[in-house]
């Protein structure tokens, strides 16, 4: 099973991915890895991360702490599909995702 990227989720990876490359190309390049390897988990044992208890109940949405960096991929499960809803930073924002499930 293959996952998919909300426009909205895609374009905070690559705002991160930027951010980080403004200061230090390699940690850039370290982080994009170690969301690669969440995301490779996610696919391979779907039922590992720690699951979101404030989803709407159509959704099984499990957090993916993402190593070394204080992000967390949100991915969710909807009729067979796996869409990844947001890579959100740990400290900021909690719960804007919840829009994006409507």
């Amino acid at each position: 099973m293959s996952l998919r990227f909300l426009d909205e989720a895609a374009a905070e990876l690559v705002a991160a991915i930027g951010y980080y490359a403004e200061d230090d190309l390699e940690l850039a390049i370290d982080f994009d890895e170690a969301v690669d390897d969440r995301l490779e988990m996610a696919v391979k044992m779907p039922g590992a991360g720690r699951l979101e208890r404030h989803a709407p109940e159509r959704f099984e949405l499990r957090w993916y702490k993402v190593r070394r960096f204080p992000y967390a991929l949100l991915i969710g499960t909807l009729h067979d599909e796996r869409v990844v809803v947001a890579l959100a930073h740990e400290r900021r924002r909690p719960g804007y995702w919840r829009e994006r499930l409507e």
